[in-house]
């Protein structure tokens, strides 16, 4: 179920498309076990994930050394711990928004031209959300500059809805899970989804064989689903 949050601000209009960009054997696998992938914090690349930007680190140190004048070196490495500890704690699943196909979605999620592109909605992937027994949290991401901008350091689920400017081309919608409600030990953990409430169309990575073309939709074939060709195999007219 989707619990509201301070830091989970949902899209201005719910029937945005979202896209999620899958090599072929995670699509495989997707069909398979009709399960969406929720990745541990600590396992992505950015290493700055779920971290503070340095206005929020010496707003708290302030803050500390004001409350705890005679301990607040101990505290400060206390908070510093928590905040390591926490990307280990939250597990997020993520999403593109956009109108169309990426282009730059597909170069990043796929090593070669054998993968498709899940198209949904916010409203739909909300849905299948809400059907799933214990919290989950769903919001936007917001790109900010982590040596300038000020965020609230006291809430450590906020910093996971946060990303740096230079990742603004991802346009990121995030579902998050806490450790607490779910077993994240293995690195994350595969949630059940109905996957005809989420997929609205799938669309075949571009200059992709004509086999594999047509793999994808035998495979697909019983579920009904609609699979569309991409959009950037389209020729131009002069």
């Amino acid at each position: 179920m989707i619990e509201n949050h301070i830091a989970c601000i949902p899209p201005s209009n719910p029937n945005i498309k979202i896209w999620r960009y899958l090599d072929f054997s995670k699509f495989v696998d997707l069909l398979i076990n009709e399960s969406l992938f929720f990745t541990r914090a600590d396992k992505f690349d950015d290493i700055f994930e779920g971290s503070l930007p340095s206005p929020s680190v010496f707003a708290r140190q302030v803050q500390l050394k004001e409350f705890f004048p005679s301990n607040t070196e101990h505290k400060i490495k206390f908070w510093n711990n928590i905040g390591i500890k926490f990307k280990k704690e939250y597990a997020i699943n993520c999403w593109h928004m956009n109108d169309v196909e990426s282009a730059a979605m597909w170069n990043i999620y796929l090593k070669n031209n054998e993968g498709i592109a899940i198209q949904s909605t916010y409203k739909r992937l909300s849905q299948c959300l809400n059907k799933l027994p214990k919290p989950v949290y769903l919001g936007i991401v917001k790109y900010i500059n982590y040596d300038k901008d000020l965020i609230d350091w006291g809430n450590r689920m906020i910093p996971f809805f946060h990303k740096r400017k230079s990742f603004i081309h991802e346009q990121e919608l995030r579902a998050l899970i806490r450790g607490s409600d779910y077993d994240l030990s293995n690195g994350g953990i595969k949630l059940p989804i109905n996957l005809k409430i989420l997929i609205e169309k799938i669309y075949v990575a571009p200059n992709t064989q004509i086999w594999i073309n047509q793999l994808i939709k035998d495979l697909v074939r019983t579920k009904s689903f609609k699979v569309c060709n991409s959009m950037l195999d389209d020729k131009p007219i002069y």
